[in-house]
């Protein structure tokens, strides 16, 4: 006797029979929807997805979801990028910012002692060493990295990565001294997906290159050397990528004096962020709300006195990351916290690192680097 369909028969004399699940069958998802799902999901996760088929390889390869998929990412709270000490190699850790436990991401990658590593831009950063001629430009999330050719030699180079809205171009800016003493200040720029390093000229103002230039919205930014730039009212020097010409944009007006070395220029959300500490232990966050007009708007004033830091050490608190809660991350030979404005009260983050260097926010990124490059190994 043939058995019904879906009926599983048992052995001899058994009564009872067990009827055999039918498999769900799901409708099947539209393309938009997939898209908007996937914009949504971690870097590891797509990696791992370009395996599953072609048509997925193909989705997350394209521009257009490497641009949707970036700009998701930057709605939630960025992580924090640290470059944590193990003996002879430095290792790169992620800290997520999800809640205030210390957790560590430690699957990064890991760099050499001494290199100097540059803020991200869009998830990318540059690596380099003081007075080398290798540079390198290096997705976090993707370990991905573009060995640049090399550039001519130089003292005392100073770094920049922007993003090129018009052309969507990354562009390296590279500031150097020739030689010691050297009076003029030179820049060259390498376009990612070109093949060499192009000359600009001199530097017509004396920037204080002893930091990072932030990166904000196609132009990087720079303070004057107070001690060396004899114009006192030019303060604040910016290079637009798509004009490569750097000029003068207006600053708030206690910037003038000579306590320059107690600001410090940084991006947050795409906007750029003046700090001031000449008044300690009291810091001034400042906002640039319109370039073109020169508005500043005063964000926050932080009395760092609270935190419990002696008061020699407040000049060298700098501010990290802000957070969607409002909350301000800081970092202070190697320890972070943060000050939550609503109550004006200071926290520390128990970091569970012997030796760490408090770098900056980072945030996931699918951008490609061109066909030259190379995955670095977990």
């Amino acid at each position: 006797m043939k058995k019904r369909a879906g009926v599983v028969g048992g052995s001899a004399g058994r009564s009872k029979r067990r009827e055999i699940a039918a498999p769900m069958v799901f409708p099947p998802v539209s393309d938009e929807i997939l898209v908007q799902i996937m914009i949504r999901l971690p870097v590891k996760s797509l990696l791992r997805f370009k395996c599953v088929c072609r048509a997925w390889r193909s989705l997350i390869s394209e521009p257009f979801f490497v641009e949707f998929h970036l700009q998701q990412q930057s709605l939630r709270d960025p992580r924090i990028l640290l470059l944590a000490c193990a003996g002879d190699v430095g290792e790169l850790c992620l800290e997520s910012l999800v809640d205030d436990a210390g957790r560590l991401d430690r699957k990064m990658s890991a760099v050499p002692v001494e290199s100097i590593l540059t803020p991200s831009c869009n998830g990318l950063i540059l690596i380099h060493r003081d007075y080398s001629q290798c540079i390198y430009v290096f997705n976090v999330a993707t370990r991905k990295l573009l060995t640049l050719p090399d550039c001519s030699p130089a003292l005392h180079v100073n770094l920049g990565l922007g993003y090129e809205f018009l052309a969507k171009k990354y562009k390296v800016v590279r500031l150097f001294y020739n030689r010691e003493g050297d009076a003029h200040l030179r820049c060259e720029i390498f376009t990612l997906g070109s093949g060499e390093w192009r000359f600009i000229g001199d530097v017509p103002y004396k920037l204080d290159v002893r930091g990072f230039p932030a990166s904000v919205n196609g132009a990087l930014y720079w303070l004057t050397n107070s001690e060396y730039h004899l114009n006192k009212s030019e303060v604040i020097i910016s290079f637009v990528l798509l004009e490569e010409r750097f000029k003068v944009i207006p600053h708030p007006k206690f910037c003038s004096g000579e306590n320059r070395r107690y600001m410090l220029l940084w991006e947050f959300r795409g906007d750029l962020y003046l700090q001031d500490s000449s008044g300690k232990p009291v810091m001034h966050l400042w906002v640039l709300k319109d370039p073109g007009e020169g508005i500043w708007v005063k964000n926050y004033t932080i009395n760092l006195q609270r935190s419990g830091y002696a008061l020699h050490d407040i000049p060298y608190v700098k501010p990290v990351s802000i957070c969607r809660n409002g909350r301000i991350y800081f970092s202070l030979f190697g320890r972070l916290f943060y000050y939550d404005p609503r109550t004006k009260t200071f926290e520390g983050v128990l970091l569970d690192l012997a030796l760490c260097e408090i770098l900056f926010p980072y945030v996931e990124s699918l951008v490609p680097l061109g066909k030259e490059t190379k995955v670095i190994a977990e």
